[in-house]
């Protein structure tokens, strides 16, 4: 989910709460203590909401580190071995200049 979506919900939500219960016909006192209770109720569900949110982007942010640490791995082998590669070539070409140059002597 976005982080967009997420805004627009709780703050639909909590324009819901209060349009709801300044729409309600109660005593004062009633009113503050559901203004109370809605108050908390809401509290605790953002809460829960930004710990499961907090839980997910955490896991998210280890998978990417294990993936990364893979493909750093992959590469870095790729690069040992291209570099073997390349001064296997080049000990073979000094090897042959080497016998090139002694024939020509």
């Amino acid at each position: 989910m976005s982080n967009r979506f997420l805004e627009g919900f709780f703050i639909g939500g909590a324009l819901g709460f209060i349009f709801g219960i300044l729409s309600a016909p109660k005593s004062g006192e009633e009113f503050r203590r559901d203004l109370a209770d809605g108050s908390e109720d809401l509290y605790n569900r953002a809460s829960t909401s930004v710990g499961t949110i907090k839980e997910a982007t955490n896991q998210a942010i280890t998978g990417i580190q294990q993936k990364s640490e893979g493909v750093i791995k992959m590469a870095q082998e790729s690069v040992n071995t291209a570099k073997e590669n390349i001064s296997s070539k080049i000990h073979q070409m000094a090897g042959q200049s080497t016998g090139i140059l002694s024939d020509e002597n």
